[in-house]
């Protein structure tokens, strides 16, 4: 479970340093998607994809061979 702080970095616009409870720190790199997008690249590799939104910026996902 992640702190509810995140920290910017420097190294990286995309790049967010996140501290976990035990102390511990990551570096995350978020990547924005369209869900077209999401559904369109899978599809060019024989799969059936459909992407559906959630609350802000989150989607979620099912797929199978086409």
């Amino acid at each position: 479970m992640t702190s509810l702080t995140a920290h910017l970095c420097k190294h990286s616009p995309a790049s967010i340093r996140r501290r976990l409870l035990d102390g511990s720190a990551y570096r995350i790199v978020e990547v924005p998607h369209r869900p077209r997008d999401l559904e369109r690249r899978p599809a060019r590799t024989g799969w059936r994809v459909e992407v559906h939104p959630t609350f802000g910026p989150f989607y979620w996902g099912a797929g199978s061979r086409a």
